[in-house]
Protein backbone atom coordinates (compact mmCIF):
# COMPACT_ATOMS: atom_id res chain seq x y z
CA UNK A 1 0.00 0.00 0.00
CA UNK A 2 1.77 3.55 -0.91
CA UNK A 3 1.46 6.60 0.94
CA UNK A 4 -1.39 8.26 -1.13
CA UNK A 5 -3.40 4.75 -0.09
CA UNK A 6 -2.87 4.56 3.54
CA UNK A 7 -3.54 8.09 4.11
CA UNK A 8 -6.72 7.98 1.81
CA UNK A 9 -7.64 4.47 4.28
CA UNK A 10 -7.14 6.40 7.18
CA UNK A 11 -9.02 9.09 6.00
CA UNK A 12 -11.88 7.11 5.38
CA UNK A 13 -12.03 4.97 8.46
CA UNK A 14 -11.36 8.00 10.55
CA UNK A 15 -14.42 9.45 8.99
CA UNK A 16 -16.60 6.67 9.17
CA UNK A 17 -15.32 6.31 12.55
CA UNK A 18 -15.37 1.74 12.22
CA UNK A 19 -12.78 -0.13 10.37
CA UNK A 20 -13.04 -4.02 9.09
CA UNK A 21 -9.95 -6.09 10.01
CA UNK A 22 -9.14 -9.22 10.48
CA UNK A 23 -8.56 -10.76 14.16
CA UNK A 24 -6.76 -14.36 15.29
CA UNK A 25 -7.54 -16.12 18.29
CA UNK A 26 -5.90 -18.62 20.65
CA UNK A 27 -6.24 -20.97 18.33
CA UNK A 28 -5.33 -19.56 14.91
CA UNK A 29 -9.13 -19.15 13.81
CA UNK A 30 -9.29 -15.94 11.99
CA UNK A 31 -12.41 -13.82 12.62
CA UNK A 32 -13.58 -10.77 10.34
CA UNK A 33 -15.12 -8.00 12.69
CA UNK A 34 -16.15 -4.09 12.55
CA UNK A 35 -13.86 -2.21 15.43
CA UNK A 36 -15.29 0.84 15.90
CA UNK A 37 -14.01 4.28 17.18
CA UNK A 38 -14.60 4.78 20.89
CA UNK A 39 -16.30 7.49 21.96
CA UNK A 40 -15.65 9.76 25.04
CA UNK A 41 -18.19 8.31 27.16
CA UNK A 42 -16.34 5.26 26.61
CA UNK A 43 -13.02 5.99 26.76
CA UNK A 44 -13.57 7.93 30.19
CA UNK A 45 -15.69 4.58 31.74
CA UNK A 46 -12.46 2.59 30.58
CA UNK A 47 -9.88 4.82 32.34
CA UNK A 48 -12.08 4.92 35.29
CA UNK A 49 -12.05 0.96 35.41
CA UNK A 50 -8.60 1.07 34.44
CA UNK A 51 -7.88 3.26 37.87
CA UNK A 52 -10.20 2.05 39.77
CA UNK A 53 -8.81 -1.42 39.42
CA UNK A 54 -5.14 -0.41 40.63
CA UNK A 55 -6.51 1.28 43.85
CA UNK A 56 -7.86 -1.54 44.37
CA UNK A 57 -5.11 -4.38 43.89
CA UNK A 58 -2.63 -2.25 45.72
CA UNK A 59 -5.00 -1.82 49.03
CA UNK A 60 -4.60 -6.26 48.05
CA UNK A 61 -1.05 -5.75 48.63
CA UNK A 62 -0.24 -6.89 44.75
CA UNK A 63 3.37 -7.24 43.26
CA UNK A 64 4.30 -4.56 40.88
CA UNK A 65 5.10 -5.17 37.33
CA UNK A 66 8.43 -3.80 37.96
CA UNK A 67 9.17 -6.18 41.23
CA UNK A 68 8.31 -9.25 38.91
CA UNK A 69 10.43 -8.26 35.97
CA UNK A 70 13.30 -7.87 38.21
CA UNK A 71 12.89 -11.07 39.59
CA UNK A 72 12.35 -12.69 36.01
CA UNK A 73 15.30 -11.14 34.53
CA UNK A 74 17.60 -12.19 37.27
CA UNK A 75 16.34 -15.71 36.94
CA UNK A 76 16.11 -15.36 32.87
CA UNK A 77 12.64 -16.17 32.97
CA UNK A 78 11.59 -12.94 31.05
CA UNK A 79 13.91 -10.86 29.92
CA UNK A 80 14.53 -7.55 27.68
CA UNK A 81 15.14 -9.52 24.57
CA UNK A 82 11.92 -11.26 25.07
CA UNK A 83 9.93 -7.64 24.89
CA UNK A 84 12.33 -6.86 22.20
CA UNK A 85 11.18 -10.08 20.13
CA UNK A 86 7.09 -9.75 20.72
CA UNK A 87 7.74 -5.97 19.03
CA UNK A 88 9.59 -7.52 16.23
CA UNK A 89 6.73 -10.05 15.74
CA UNK A 90 3.90 -7.60 16.12
CA UNK A 91 5.99 -4.89 13.78
CA UNK A 92 6.50 -7.72 11.15
CA UNK A 93 2.91 -8.74 11.35
CA UNK A 94 1.70 -5.75 10.62
CA UNK A 95 4.16 -5.26 7.52
CA UNK A 96 3.09 -8.50 6.48
CA UNK A 97 -0.44 -7.31 6.06
CA UNK A 98 0.09 -3.97 4.48
CA UNK A 99 1.69 -5.36 1.43
CA UNK A 100 -0.57 -8.93 1.19
CA UNK A 101 -2.40 -6.91 -0.73
CA UNK A 102 -0.10 -5.75 -3.50
CA UNK A 103 0.20 -10.00 -3.87
CA UNK A 104 -3.68 -9.92 -4.87
CA UNK A 105 -3.45 -11.15 -8.42
CA UNK A 106 -0.05 -13.29 -7.78
CA UNK A 107 -1.41 -16.10 -6.13
CA UNK A 108 1.66 -18.08 -4.94
CA UNK A 109 3.54 -14.70 -3.19
CA UNK A 110 -0.13 -14.43 -1.81
CA UNK A 111 -0.06 -17.69 0.19
CA UNK A 112 3.43 -17.83 0.98
CA UNK A 113 2.68 -13.87 2.95
CA UNK A 114 -0.28 -15.37 4.04
CA UNK A 115 1.36 -18.75 5.23
CA UNK A 116 4.29 -16.25 7.10
CA UNK A 117 1.72 -14.30 8.93
CA UNK A 118 0.01 -17.06 10.28
CA UNK A 119 3.55 -18.52 11.31
CA UNK A 120 4.50 -15.27 12.67
CA UNK A 121 0.95 -15.09 14.73
CA UNK A 122 1.50 -18.45 15.77
CA UNK A 123 4.79 -17.12 17.80
CA UNK A 124 3.91 -13.92 19.19
CA UNK A 125 0.75 -15.39 20.51
CA UNK A 126 2.67 -17.91 22.15
CA UNK A 127 4.95 -15.34 23.48
CA UNK A 128 2.28 -13.74 24.51
CA UNK A 129 0.45 -16.22 26.24
CA UNK A 130 3.64 -17.20 27.87
CA UNK A 131 4.27 -13.07 29.06
CA UNK A 132 0.38 -12.97 30.21
CA UNK A 133 0.77 -16.23 32.45
CA UNK A 134 4.11 -14.78 34.20
CA UNK A 135 2.54 -10.97 34.89
CA UNK A 136 -1.10 -11.73 34.72
CA UNK A 137 -0.92 -11.50 38.84
CA UNK A 138 1.21 -7.97 38.91
CA UNK A 139 -1.12 -4.77 39.97
CA UNK A 140 -0.92 -3.02 36.06
CA UNK A 141 -1.38 -6.24 34.70
CA UNK A 142 -4.52 -6.88 36.43
CA UNK A 143 -5.82 -3.53 35.74
CA UNK A 144 -4.73 -3.52 32.25
CA UNK A 145 -6.74 -6.67 31.82
CA UNK A 146 -9.89 -4.48 32.40
CA UNK A 147 -9.00 -1.71 30.52
CA UNK A 148 -8.52 -4.40 27.68
CA UNK A 149 -11.47 -6.22 28.21
CA UNK A 150 -13.71 -3.36 28.41
CA UNK A 151 -12.17 -1.87 25.04
CA UNK A 152 -13.28 -5.01 23.47
CA UNK A 153 -16.21 -4.88 24.19
CA UNK A 154 -17.02 -1.42 23.36
CA UNK A 155 -15.29 -1.35 20.30
CA UNK A 156 -15.78 -4.69 18.21
CA UNK A 157 -18.70 -6.02 16.50
CA UNK A 158 -20.12 -8.63 13.68
CA UNK A 159 -20.26 -7.27 10.07
CA UNK A 160 -23.51 -6.73 10.41
CA UNK A 161 -22.64 -4.17 13.26
CA UNK A 162 -24.48 -5.64 15.71
CA UNK A 163 -21.93 -6.27 18.95
CA UNK A 164 -19.74 -8.82 18.71
CA UNK A 165 -20.67 -10.38 22.32
CA UNK A 166 -23.36 -10.03 24.34
CA UNK A 167 -23.10 -9.49 28.34
CA UNK A 168 -23.46 -13.10 28.96
CA UNK A 169 -21.28 -14.33 26.43
CA UNK A 170 -18.44 -11.61 27.21
CA UNK A 171 -18.79 -12.07 31.07
CA UNK A 172 -17.50 -15.80 30.09
CA UNK A 173 -14.80 -15.03 27.40
CA UNK A 174 -11.65 -15.93 28.63
CA UNK A 175 -9.60 -15.92 25.26
CA UNK A 176 -6.74 -13.29 26.15
CA UNK A 177 -4.61 -13.60 22.84
CA UNK A 178 -8.36 -12.70 21.14
CA UNK A 179 -8.89 -9.77 22.88
CA UNK A 180 -5.00 -8.46 22.94
CA UNK A 181 -5.47 -8.94 19.39
CA UNK A 182 -8.54 -6.62 19.08
CA UNK A 183 -6.94 -4.00 21.27
CA UNK A 184 -4.02 -4.49 18.84
CA UNK A 185 -5.71 -4.30 16.09
CA UNK A 186 -7.55 -1.05 17.55
CA UNK A 187 -4.41 0.75 18.25
CA UNK A 188 -3.16 0.10 14.66
CA UNK A 189 -6.32 1.66 13.57
CA UNK A 190 -7.38 4.77 15.79
CA UNK A 191 -4.14 5.59 17.81
CA UNK A 192 -2.05 7.38 15.92
CA UNK A 193 0.77 9.20 16.22
CA UNK A 194 0.95 12.82 15.81
CA UNK A 195 3.38 12.75 12.74
CA UNK A 196 0.74 10.27 10.91
CA UNK A 197 -1.86 12.56 12.07
CA UNK A 198 -0.34 15.86 10.73
CA UNK A 199 0.38 13.99 7.63
CA UNK A 200 -2.95 13.41 7.29
CA UNK A 201 -4.48 16.97 7.94
CA UNK A 202 -2.44 18.31 5.67
CA UNK A 203 -2.59 16.13 2.91
CA UNK A 204 -4.86 17.40 -0.22
CA UNK A 205 -7.41 13.92 0.24
CA UNK A 206 -8.43 15.76 3.49
CA UNK A 207 -8.57 19.19 3.00
CA UNK A 208 -10.89 19.12 0.43
CA UNK A 209 -13.30 17.08 2.78
CA UNK A 210 -12.49 19.55 5.88
CA UNK A 211 -12.68 22.60 3.87
CA UNK A 212 -16.01 21.65 2.44
CA UNK A 213 -17.87 21.81 5.95
CA UNK A 214 -15.29 22.83 8.77
CA UNK A 215 -17.52 21.30 11.23
CA UNK A 216 -16.62 18.07 12.52
CA UNK A 217 -19.91 16.67 13.60
CA UNK A 218 -21.06 17.00 9.79
CA UNK A 219 -17.59 14.55 9.02
CA UNK A 220 -17.69 12.52 11.86
CA UNK A 221 -21.91 12.26 11.99
CA UNK A 222 -21.78 12.70 15.95
CA UNK A 223 -21.43 15.62 18.59
CA UNK A 224 -17.90 16.85 19.44
CA UNK A 225 -18.58 14.86 22.99
CA UNK A 226 -18.58 11.38 21.38
CA UNK A 227 -15.27 11.84 19.30
CA UNK A 228 -12.85 9.38 19.73
CA UNK A 229 -9.10 10.94 20.47
CA UNK A 230 -7.99 10.05 16.77
CA UNK A 231 -10.91 12.84 15.58
CA UNK A 232 -10.10 15.26 18.33
CA UNK A 233 -6.52 15.41 16.99
CA UNK A 234 -7.03 15.30 13.75
CA UNK A 235 -9.66 18.56 14.22
CA UNK A 236 -7.09 20.24 15.92
CA UNK A 237 -4.40 19.74 13.27
CA UNK A 238 -6.44 20.39 10.65
CA UNK A 239 -7.10 24.34 12.36
CA UNK A 240 -3.42 24.51 13.05
CA UNK A 241 -2.91 24.26 8.89
CA UNK A 242 -5.61 26.32 8.46
CA UNK A 243 -3.61 29.29 10.14
CA UNK A 244 -0.67 28.41 8.55
CA UNK A 245 -2.22 27.71 4.88
CA UNK A 246 -4.03 31.05 5.25
CA UNK A 247 -0.94 32.92 6.77
CA UNK A 248 0.18 36.19 3.96
CA UNK A 249 3.92 34.88 4.30
CA UNK A 250 2.55 30.83 4.53
CA UNK A 251 6.19 28.60 3.49
CA UNK A 252 4.89 25.89 1.77
CA UNK A 253 8.05 25.15 1.73
CA UNK A 254 8.27 23.63 5.09
CA UNK A 255 4.82 22.26 5.17
CA UNK A 256 5.70 18.69 4.85
CA UNK A 257 8.81 19.42 7.93
CA UNK A 258 7.41 19.44 11.38
CA UNK A 259 9.77 20.81 13.25
CA UNK A 260 10.54 23.77 10.98
CA UNK A 261 7.01 24.04 10.63
CA UNK A 262 6.33 24.55 14.32
CA UNK A 263 9.52 26.72 14.47
CA UNK A 264 8.06 28.89 12.15
CA UNK A 265 4.82 29.14 13.64
CA UNK A 266 6.41 29.97 17.24
CA UNK A 267 7.77 32.65 15.69
CA UNK A 268 5.34 34.07 14.00
CA UNK A 269 2.86 34.09 17.24
CA UNK A 270 5.96 35.76 19.02
CA UNK A 271 6.09 38.35 16.24
CA UNK A 272 2.20 38.64 16.50
CA UNK A 273 1.93 39.42 20.37
CA UNK A 274 4.70 41.83 19.95
CA UNK A 275 2.89 43.94 17.45
CA UNK A 276 -0.35 43.45 19.38
CA UNK A 277 1.59 45.37 22.04
CA UNK A 278 3.17 48.18 20.02
CA UNK A 279 -0.77 48.80 18.76
CA UNK A 280 -1.96 48.78 21.83
CA UNK A 281 0.93 50.80 24.00
CA UNK A 282 -1.13 54.14 23.61
CA UNK A 283 -3.91 52.65 25.61
CA UNK A 284 -1.54 51.09 28.18
CA UNK A 285 1.19 53.76 27.93
CA UNK A 286 0.28 57.17 28.44
CA UNK A 287 2.91 59.55 28.56
CA UNK A 288 4.08 61.37 31.48
CA UNK A 289 2.85 64.74 32.64
CA UNK A 290 6.24 66.75 32.88
CA UNK A 291 4.42 68.55 36.04
CA UNK A 292 3.83 65.63 37.56
CA UNK A 293 5.90 64.53 40.47
CA UNK A 294 8.86 61.40 39.71
CA UNK A 295 6.43 57.98 40.76
CA UNK A 296 2.67 59.29 40.91
CA UNK A 297 2.11 57.73 37.34
CA UNK A 298 3.50 54.31 36.55
CA UNK A 299 2.30 51.71 34.30
CA UNK A 300 4.12 48.17 34.16
CA UNK A 301 3.89 46.68 30.41
CA UNK A 302 4.75 42.88 29.88
CA UNK A 303 6.53 42.07 26.84
CA UNK A 304 9.10 39.89 25.39
CA UNK A 305 12.68 39.99 25.16
CA UNK A 306 12.89 41.94 22.61
CA UNK A 307 15.09 45.24 22.47
CA UNK A 308 13.55 47.04 19.69
CA UNK A 309 10.22 46.50 21.82
CA UNK A 310 12.07 47.32 25.14
CA UNK A 311 13.28 50.62 23.48
CA UNK A 312 9.86 51.10 21.83
CA UNK A 313 8.12 51.52 25.68
CA UNK A 314 10.83 52.84 26.80
CA UNK A 315 10.49 55.68 24.90
CA UNK A 316 7.16 56.70 26.22
CA UNK A 317 8.73 58.09 29.64
CA UNK A 318 10.16 61.35 29.64
CA UNK A 319 13.75 62.20 29.61
CA UNK A 320 13.90 62.71 33.37
CA UNK A 321 12.22 59.17 33.85
CA UNK A 322 14.44 58.00 31.77
CA UNK A 323 18.01 59.04 33.63
CA UNK A 324 15.75 57.66 36.81
CA UNK A 325 15.55 54.84 35.65
CA UNK A 326 19.48 54.14 34.47
CA UNK A 327 19.97 55.44 37.65
CA UNK A 328 17.96 52.72 39.67
CA UNK A 329 18.94 50.06 37.21
CA UNK A 330 22.49 50.93 38.43
CA UNK A 331 22.23 50.78 41.80
CA UNK A 332 20.51 47.24 41.21
CA UNK A 333 23.45 46.14 39.31
CA UNK A 334 25.67 47.33 42.03
CA UNK A 335 23.74 45.89 45.48
CA UNK A 336 22.26 42.87 43.90
CA UNK A 337 18.94 43.24 45.64
CA UNK A 338 17.65 46.09 46.69
CA UNK A 339 13.98 46.83 48.31
CA UNK A 340 11.81 49.41 46.43
CA UNK A 341 11.77 51.51 49.66
CA UNK A 342 15.84 51.69 49.82
CA UNK A 343 15.34 52.47 46.09
CA UNK A 344 13.16 54.73 45.77
CA UNK A 345 12.99 56.29 49.38
CA UNK A 346 14.67 59.88 48.25
CA UNK A 347 12.16 60.26 45.85
CA UNK A 348 9.70 59.56 47.74
CA UNK A 349 10.26 61.30 50.60
CA UNK A 350 11.18 64.28 48.38
CA UNK A 351 7.28 64.50 47.66
CA UNK A 352 6.13 64.65 50.76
Amino acid sequence: MDDYQEIEQHILEILLGEAIVDISDGNGNIHTCIIKILSGRQQNYINYMYQRELVQGAKLGLISEAELRKIYAEREIWTDKDEERVVVLQNGIKKLKNILPDFKYQRVKYKNIERQIRRTERELNDLLQRKWDLFANSLENRALTVKFRQTAFYCLFKLDSTPFWTEEEFNNFDDIIFINNVVSAYNDRFVLDERTVRKIARSNMWRYRWNSTKNGADLFGKPAAEWGDVQNNLIFWSLYYDWVFEHPECPHHLIDNDEALDAWVRNETRKRNNRNVLNSRKNVVSPVDKKQKYGTVETFVFCDNDPTLIDEIQSQNDPLTRAKLRHERNIIKGKGTVSEWDLRKGDILKGV
